[in-house]
């Protein structure tokens, strides 16, 4: 082991200002007497400059590691806490009530109940380190942020008097406790939920067995992406967007969506790509479907409005133009749904300002922000925090559907009092049908049940006609229409496995 000492520098070495040994070295008991020479100090300042470089640089590492800046930071946090503030009803600078929901989105109390659904997240426990912030701050500076078009780090700062990085944390914790809630809020019907709807669509619409409707949406990008498939986010309508599908039902709730795709991406496109439609077995009874508008194709499962004939806003056929008319109540649903998210959290629906690059995560943190502001619906609408329906007997009005009329349940009343079109529309429909037949049966029953002052006059042949026609166009007896219906199986039988 070598034993070094510390000594000033030789006379001899006046040019050179690094340290000298000077003393004896010891090398495992013996000793030797320091050369004065200058070769001798220059290879031992040598030595000495080194360890104590070396040193210094591992005590600037530890000193780095165990302090997140390396020089001293003066606070500057203000005395007034804009949070507590808004929260506050009785502050000197309070809020009322609707100045707290064009801040923010949402009332007082959905601020706490949301707060305390997500209280428990890792995401706001620190392992070391000082006390995060309240919950209900983080939230409320990602629920501002969401809700005001062109939201930065800097306006945030200014609104809430916190650090710029400070408020990306706040938004960024609340994003992913959010996102976490998403299996509880966004989900498909299951099968006895599936019934329930299918029965308020037809004593509402007309419509028996439709659970939910469906429509696509663009959300415009207000910077050019900046990617090698750029030009594939260049739409139609806007200058840049991203396509999204929404699937919602009879409340305004969301419950499935498909979104990412570049503007250019038509609606139909979209659907083809979705697990709905992928999968029909795993989300429809044969008697189920949806009602979509004239971008989607038609099939057993998807049933859209008909298409204007050339030169005309609507369809020439009276039974086609009825059918439109009458699913496009239910479908004013779907255009409630998109139109409350893109007015509640404009930033992320309407105008995100957040740029595309080849980096797949610059795509995905708008995705995520999307996925955000889908669960945040779904919370609200289930919280009544909203305004989809401004009928003030929405409530009342489904606590009355709990009674079924003749046409939505088939097992439960005699065949013989139904007419031919509502026998067809409580038969089971197989995948491999006509695409086309699920959309005429309904709008044949339509023709039929949903009766305007000017249809009235209808006569009984012309009726009788019409129901020859359907029935032939479904090559099924009337006894197998009777039967399957007088005899419903016990469980609804899969796509591919009906004998017709």
């Amino acid at each position: 082991m070598v034993e070094l000492v510390m000594g000033g520098s030789d006379g001899n070495d006046s040019d050179d200002d690094s340290c000298s040994y000077d003393g004896d070295v010891e090398y495992d008991g013996v000793t030797d007497a320091g050369d004065s020479d200058s070769e001798s100090d220059g290879e031992g300042g040598g030595i000495d400059d080194a360890l104590i470089a070396c040193t210094t640089a591992l005590e600037e590492y530890d000193y780095a590691v165990e302090h997140r800046y390396l020089a001293p930071r003066v606070s500057r946090k203000s005395g007034l806490n804009i949070f507590e503030e808004d929260l506050d009803p009785d502050a000197d600078y309070r809020s009322n009530d609707r100045q707290f929901r064009n801040k923010y989105r949402v009332s007082r109390n959905s601020v706490y109940s949301i707060a305390g659904e997500i209280k428990d997240d890792p995401i706001f426990k620190n392992l070391r380190g000082p006390k995060q912030a309240p919950v209900e701050h983080q939230l409320m500076t990602l629920l501002n942020y969401m809700g005001h078009e062109g939201s930065t780090n800097d306006s945030q700062r200014n609104t809430f008097r916190i650090g710029t990085g400070t408020c990306e944390d706040y938004r960024r914790r609340a994003k992913d406790a959010i996102l976490s809630l998403k299996k509880n809020y966004v989900y498909w019907p299951d099968a006895e939920e599936r019934e329930e709807l299918g029965k308020r669509f037809g004593k509402k619409y007309h419509c028996p067995h439709a659970i939910s409707v469906g429509d696509g949406t663009l959300t415009e990008l207000a910077f050019a992406p900046q990617c090698h498939d750029a030009a594939d986010y260049h739409g139609r309508k806007l200058q840049w967007s991203l396509t999204t599908l929404i699937i919602g039902d009879d409340n305004g709730l969301i419950r499935y969506y498909l979104t990412g795709f570049p503007g250019s991406a038509h609606d139909n496109r979209v659907w083809s790509w979705s697990k709905v439609c992928q999968n029909p077995t795993e989300h429809f009874s044969q008697l189920e479907y949806l009602l979509l508008d004239t971008a989607f194709e038609a099939s057993p499962v998807s049933v859209p409005a008909y298409k204007a004939d050339s030169g005309l806003p609507y369809p020439s056929d009276p039974k086609k133009e009825k059918f439109n008319k009458v699913i496009g109540k239910p479908r004013v649903i779907s255009e409630r749904m998109i139109g409350m998210l893109k007015g509640r959290f404009p930033a992320v629906m309407r105008k995100n300002r957040k740029l595309i690059t080849e980096d797949v995560e610059s795509l995905k943190e708008i995705l995520e922000y999307m996925d955000c502001a889908f669960i945040l619906h779904n919370i609200l609408v289930s919280r009544k925090d909203c305004d989809i329906f401004d009928n003030d007997d929405w409530d009342e009005w489904h606590d009355e559907c709990d009674d079924l009329t003749d046409v939505d349940d088939p097992s439960r009343v005699d065949p013989d009092s139904l007419t031919p079109e509502e026998l067809a529309m409580n038969s089971p429909l197989p995948l491999d049908a006509p695409k086309d037949l699920r959309r005429t049966l309904l709008a044949d029953l339509i023709w039929e049940k949903a009766v305007d002052d000017n249809d009235s006059e209808t006569s009984d042949s012309e009726s009788d006609s019409r129901s020859e026609n359907l029935l032939s166009f479904m090559d099924i007896e009337m006894s197998d229409v009777a039967s399957q219906v007088t005899n419903p199986p016990s469980e609804m039988i899969p796509y591919g496995e009906v004998d017709v």
